[in-house]
């Protein structure tokens, strides 16, 4: 469904498992099954900017939050070799610092306006924007999420997900997950909902060719020159998502006393 974009798969890219992650956590979610929920957290934590943020929900769920801690046990495994060599720490400080410079520093590949979400709004105006700040706020904000609707499996994913492709300085390859996330939601349940939900597909899975045809990109933005596209199809995704999530609120009072809604 998606066009081609560079490194989507590629050695040590680990986008794609990101999908497979979100779907078990929709599922966890959706049967109150911890094993599951567990299992996802440990896939979706390959990708730490953005697994950090969906701990961060779950863990606002009280009925699930006990699958954090399997899940942290399972990276421990996974960065013993890293951590005997260079120290638990120094990782940790390692990743903090790589997020903090992200759209700064490290090659013209990850830099802002080759990037998408609001450090690519930023540099159109000449900003910079802190990576580890804008990881915090995404973290805040998923937590609130999951604390204010912890059932609503597929709207609450869904816009902790767009919030974190939006807020957290990542690529257009990132967005491959999406689909598990805003697919589904496509339906007649909250039309004209879908209306800009298919709107922000369309941006979001053929931007380099809309950006050719129409001119709309970074004018430094060479590498990714759809990620101004993309940025205004999460902005969208993100608006009509919330709408979805807000419509049902009031269709069905408050979310905290119902089942999964999608």
């Amino acid at each position: 469904m998606m066009q081609a974009t560079a490194v989507a798969i590629s050695i040590g890219q680990t986008s794609f498992l990101v999908y497979l992650g979100i779907a078990l956590l929709i599922y966890g979610y959706r049967t109150r099954q911890v094993v599951y929920v567990a299992a996802a957290l440990t896939i979706v934590g390959l990708k730490p900017s953005v697994g950090i943020v969906l701990f961060c929900a779950v863990f606002a769920s009280a009925h699930l939050r006990c699958a954090i801690i399997p899940a942290v046990m399972m990276h421990a495994l996974l960065v013993m070799v890293s951590a005997a060599q260079m120290g638990l720490m120094a990782d940790m400080i390692g990743f903090f610092g790589a997020v903090s410079s992200y759209a700064t520093e490290g090659g013209p590949a990850n830099a802002a306006e080759n990037l998408i979400g609001l450090v690519q709004i930023a540099n159109l105006f000449g900003l910079y924007l802190n990576g580890t700040i804008l990881l915090l706020v995404a973290c805040g904000t998923a937590f609130l999420i999951g604390w204010w609707a912890p059932d609503w499996a597929l709207l609450t994913i869904s816009l902790v997900c767009i919030i974190g492709l939006l807020v957290v300085p990542l690529h257009s390859y990132d967005l491959t997950f999406t689909v598990i996330v805003v697919a589904p939601t496509l339906c007649a349940r909250f039309f004209p909902r879908s209306f800009f939900l298919l709107m922000g597909f369309v941006l979001l899975f053929r931007a380099e060719n809309l950006a050719r045809v129409t001119g709309i990109t970074n004018p430094d933005g060479h590498i990714f020159p759809g990620s101004l596209i993309e940025t205004i199809g999460l902005l969208i995704l993100a608006i009509a998502t919330y709408a979805c999530w807000f419509g049902a609120e009031r269709l069905d009072g408050d979310p905290k006393s119902k089942v999964s809604r999608s």
